[in-house]
């Protein structure tokens, strides 16, 4: 049987308050990332790459999280609620999921 390994994620106060003003924990962030998201785009910032996911948390929100690579751990950026655009487009894609 296969270990599965566990996320190793790079959390400190600066990005913990960050998602905290937009109203995201960094459980939440976690789950995102670690769970069926949908990758929304990839970009090179900073001298970066840096992704973005969108993906239901175990309450049922959905968040967007923005995250990079650093150091062999993740690192998250910025995380926010979905607007409704994006809400729209995760209800869509999940009702395709159970027709199918």
């Amino acid at each position: 049987m296969a270990e599965s390994r566990k996320l190793a994620f790079d959390w400190d106060d600066p990005n913990m308050a960050h998602i905290a003003r937009h109203t995201v924990t960094p459980t939440e962030a976690e789950q995102v990332i670690s769970g069926a998201s949908l990758p929304l785009e990839t970009e090179e910032r900073a001298g970066e790459e840096r992704r973005a996911e969108l993906g239901a948390t175990a309450k049922g929100r959905l968040p967007i999280v923005a995250w990079t690579w650093r150091r062999r751990k993740i690192r998250v950026v910025t995380a926010f609620p979905a607007n409704r655009k994006w809400r729209a487009l995760w209800r869509r894609l999940r009702k395709g999921e159970t027709d199918a």
